[in-house]
């Protein structure tokens, strides 16, 4: 019923804002959660945290229990993101090729404001130090993958900390073209710098993409080599069925 989903809803609500408080009162006491592995620190922990009662203390065992475990953050700045078509919309795919996680009410991936506009802040966590890594990796490479981009990221090595009591998946569909208004493409300048943010990928060498549907001719793209163009934006929620389609495609050579 509309009442019992709301008494639902209302109770999760209440025990984030407890758990988020707990955490708070953690960090400020300077109290590792990992090193409460026994009834006598947690009940020390409930002491100087004054939580009473057999409920709260309870709920706070199983929460210490599952803060035990660390999770990875991962920092970025990316200077003038905003001017390159594409690039955000890149590091959330990027985000969720990489299983990474995201408090619910703070962004994780957005634009500065005043002299930050065109700056784009990432602040992402990882269950693990492998994805971390390979994310980060991922943003540091970004000049060597895209040598025609002017996007320069600043990345920060993994750093592990308690995982936040809330954190959610990010999942590409997430990404809104409109919020920023740096999508959708629109032109071909454009396109350019949407082609330059994300990973440009090469058509396999006896693909019928390359023989039939390729806009120079088979004899020089078979010689320098040829990469699949979209012609519905692949990075758009809607269209994002058509990625891997050669009916949404044409091939041509990087110089083109």
């Amino acid at each position: 019923s509309t009442a019992t989903t709301t008494n639902k809803k209302a109770k999760n609500k209440a025990t984030m804002e407890e758990q988020r408080e707990w955490q708070n009162k953690l960090e400020q006491a300077g109290i590792n959660p990992r090193h409460l592995d026994g009834k006598e620190e947690i009940d020390e922990a409930c002491e100087l945290l004054s939580i009473e009662g057999l409920g709260p203390k309870t709920r706070f065992r199983a929460f210490v229990k599952r803060l035990g475990d660390l999770c990875f953050n991962v920092t970025a700045e990316i200077e003038d993101a905003r001017l390159s078509k594409g690039v955000r919309a890149a590091v959330y795919m990027k985000a969720d090729d990489n299983s990474a996680l995201f408090i619910p009410d703070k962004k994780p991936i957005y634009y500065g404001e005043g002299d930050d506009i065109n700056k784009l802040f990432v602040s992402l966590y990882f269950q693990t130090f492998e994805t971390a890594t390979a994310f980060s990796r991922v943003l540091r490479k970004w000049s060597f993958d895209h040598p025609n981009s002017n996007v320069q990221p600043k990345v920060s090595p993994p750093v592990g900390c308690v995982r936040p009591v809330d954190l959610q998946l990010v999942f590409f569909d997430q990404y809104d073209p409109e919020e920023a208004e740096d999508s959708p493409c629109t032109s071909l300048a454009d396109f350019k710098g949407f082609s330059l943010a994300l990973e440009t990928e090469p058509a396999e060498l006896d693909s019928p993409l390359k023989k039939y549907q390729a806009i120079e001719s088979v004899a020089w793209v078979s010689s320098v080599g040829a990469y699949k163009l979209h012609l519905k934006d692949k990075a758009l929620p809607q269209f994002k069925s058509l990625r891997h389609d050669d009916n949404n495609m044409l091939a041509a050579s990087w110089t083109f």
